[in-house]
């Protein structure tokens, strides 16, 4: 995967065994020796991508058993997860490869994180492991991977294979009780409303256990880059772990939603973040002092009749605007303006400025 061709252990042959067991052993001495008992190991476990079926060890050993190169990845799986149980350590793994695996071959407490997306499978596959009994963490790529782009922008940094944008309030609006509600606020990657049935609906009971936030490092380069991809929406992600929205519709299995439906009410979402934003806004103040280089979000902007009015994404933003090359200067109201006007917005503690965008009366 991802232009590697040696990154994955050989599943066919017990010195892999070996070495995990040891890895395993002395990790677990480590947590006991800081007083923190090791609960939980996540193996990974994904993006195999049947590495292993020209191996003549495996060749060997599916001739002997009669597992076929599909049934690899969740023979290693199914062994090391018991090897965890017998060291009463929970296993948890991507969920890709965790449904592979077989229950009746499964510990009984197993952790699993749904990487698919509320448009590509997500819903059914998170359903279909918190019905088997798990453990279920939602780190869904379109609102969980602060590795994708605050903003549709060619300035903005990330990818975009999961989403074209995750910004604070995508963040604080996800709904990880109903899944399928999402479909309501949220398009497919092209925004366009691609409906989200629920065929493989929960067991009466059955909820997921938590949402976990990821930002993938491959192409960060500074710290500076790690504070700017995290925050401030990681605030808003970590208000959604912590308690259950009010606009959160009642899961019932088997509803169907499609982006603009009506079915979940955004003027309540938007009257919650108005006031979850300006708790925000008063804890970028603590990131300032905490010298974390959070994202300064350009401010929204529009010239009408010769005006240029502006607004921030977060109250209280210092705003600035200048026209030609002129000294910046600070918004406080709507001002008279004549010609393009660029408009960007500053940190809490007025020493950092974002990123300056460009607007006119034709916009």
């Amino acid at each position: 995967m991802q232009n590697y061709n040696d990154n994955t252990l050989n599943v066919c042959i017990e010195p892999t065994y070996r070495f995990l067991d040891t890895v395993i052993d002395e990790v677990r001495a480590l947590h006991r020796r800081a007083g923190t008992p090791l609960t939980t190991y996540h193996i990974g476990a994904d993006e195999t991508a049947g590495a292993w079926s020209q191996s003549p060890a495996c060749r060997a050993m599916m001739a002997r058993t009669g597992l076929k190169p599909t049934q690899l990845g969740a023979h290693f799986i199914e062994r090391v997860a018991a090897s965890l149980a017998a060291r009463n350590i929970r296993v948890a793994g991507w969920s890709d490869g965790m449904g592979h695996t077989a229950v009746d071959r499964m510990p009984g407490a197993v952790q699993t994180n749904i990487w698919g997306g509320l448009h590509t499978g997500g819903v059914a596959e998170a359903h279909d492991q918190v019905n088997r009994g798990w453990r279920v963490v939602l780190s869904m790529p379109d609102f969980a991977y602060l590795d994708m782009p605050n903003a549709v922008d060619p300035e903005e940094r990330g990818y975009d294979w999961g989403t074209r944008e995750i910004d604070a309030w995508k963040a604080f609006a996800f709904m990880p009780g109903n899944l399928p509600a999402n479909a309501s606020i949220r398009g497919n990657i092209l925004n366009q409303p691609t409906p989200v049935s629920d065929g493989s609906p929960m067991a009466a009971g059955s909820s997921v256990a938590g949402i976990q936030a990821q930002l993938w490092s491959e192409t960060i380069r500074s710290d500076e880059q790690v504070d700017y991809m995290l925050f401030p929406r990681l605030l808003a992600f970590a208000e959604r772990a912590w308690r259950r929205p009010e606009w959160e519709p009642v899961y019932v299995p088997g509803t169907s939603y499609s982006l603009g439906d009506g079915k979940v009410d955004v003027r309540t979402i938007d009257a919650a973040w108005n006031e979850f934003a300006s708790r925000a806004a008063a804890a970028l103040a603590g990131l300032d002092r905490a010298g974390i280089a959070y994202r300064i979000a350009p401010p929204g902007a529009r010239i009408v009749a010769g005006r240029l009015a502006m607004n921030s994404e977060l109250p209280g933003v210092p705003l600035e605007y200048r026209t030609g090359k002129g000294a910046w200067q600070r918004y406080t109201e709507p001002v008279a303006v004549t010609g393009p006007v660029q408009v960007r917005s500053r940190s809490a503690d007025g020493r950092r400025a974002g990123r300056a965008v460009m607007v006119d009366s034709t916009r």
